[in-house]
């Protein structure tokens, strides 16, 4: 996986122009980014996801603050990503999109129950194996409600994140936010594909049953 991994910012621009063909992203919506040694590779903002190259993406350090002269601005998602870095430092890699499915997912198949807040559920379906636990569990992304920017959903994803019960495994944290998106954090930006493109299968699956 490492091996793969070797060119984030190729595979940033490759991913969301895939993701751009399929509809997760349109227009300049949606972000990535990865954790690197001593700087943190994002996504700019106000760009077509589609039209990516990867000199647009912006290198910053581990402060937020970006590195020497930038063609862009770095989205405006780069806070969120670096306190769930911080407070989780395995999850080196992010991705954000506002996905049709994602949005109707958090607006209209929400639950709850004694143990767990508003959030999406779904088991016994094959993919959820996709997130390394067995295929009869419980799959469990916490939903929470949109904000007017996105500095204003940093503290509700961290707490978010932080449910126990909410999540598969330490190696992954996701959130759901109405009429917005999905945030899927993880060790890699492979692995946060493999899961971004599994919750777009079962939303999809459950949207239709």
């Amino acid at each position: 996986m490492e091996e793969l991994c070797s060119d984030p910012k190729a595979l940033i621009v490759d991913f969301f122009k895939e993701f751009h063909r399929r509809g997760y992203a349109v227009g300049s919506g949606g972000a990535m980014g990865v954790i690197n040694e001593d700087s943190i590779t994002i996504t700019p903002t106000g760009l077509p996801k589609d039209m990516l190259k990867p000199s647009h993406l912006v290198d910053c350090d581990h402060a937020m603050n970006p590195l020497d002269a930038q063609l862009c601005r770095p989205s405006a998602c780069l806070p969120i990503f670096a306190y769930i870095w911080k407070q989780y430092p395995s999850l080196k890699a992010f991705i954000h999109t506002h996905s049709i499915n994602s949005v109707l997912a958090a607006n209209k198949l929400a639950t709850s129950d004694e143990h767990r807040q508003s959030h999406f559920g779904v088991k016994d379906y094959e993919q959820i194996k996709a997130f390394g636990i067995p295929n009869t569990s419980y799959l469990v992304v916490p939903i929470i409600d949109n904000k007017p920017t996105e500095q204003d959903l940093v503290d509700p994803i961290l707490q978010a994140a932080a449910l126990p019960d909410h999540h598969p495994s330490e190696n992954v944290k996701m959130v759901l936010v109405k009429n917005h998106g999905i945030f899927v954090f993880a060790r890699n930006i492979i692995e946060a594909k493999i899961y971004m493109e599994s919750l777009e299968y079962l939303f999809e699956l459950q949207l239709k049953s």
